[in-house]
């Protein structure tokens, strides 16, 4: 009797395994939208935990990684569109699931992200430089 429970709770546990492997989020895609002098990225996606975010590369680079799975292929778009030159996404790796999603701005832009009901909305923004010249005499 007691071999027979441990056999159920092995089975159980063996079977369990592959349900939590799916557990993860998913990435299905993204959509971008011109806004003012800024640039809106829709990324839409399933059970999405918050995203590990950072800028790279003298401010120019932003990068979010997120627990997921990427559904379509790896690519790199080219957007030029209000400062956003470039969009990567990549599977980093498999075990655990990470997916990240670097976007490349003209010098100058500042990026928010905010969680919405498709995913998470990536926001950017010129930012506004106020010069003042001193005069000497």
């Amino acid at each position: 009797m007691q071999n027979n429970k441990t056999r159920l709770a092995f089975m159980a546990s063996v079977l369990a395994i592959p349900l939590m492997a799916n557990a993860h989020g998913r990435i299905d895609g993204i959509a971008i939208q011109k806004t003012g002098k800024g640039v809106e990225v829709q990324i839409e996606g399933k059970d999405l935990d918050d995203p590990i975010a950072m800028f790279t590369n003298s401010n120019t680079v932003f990068s979010l990684e997120f627990s997921a799975k990427l559904l379509s292929k790896p690519s790199k778009s080219q957007v030029w569109i209000n400062g956003l030159q470039t969009i990567q996404t990549t599977q980093l790796s498999s075990s655990p699931m990470r997916v990240r999603m670097q976007f490349r701005f003209q010098a100058g832009m500042k990026a928010d992200v905010t969680k919405t009901e498709l995913g998470f909305l990536c926001s950017s923004i010129r930012k506004i430089f106020h010069w003042v010249e001193l005069v000497t005499r």
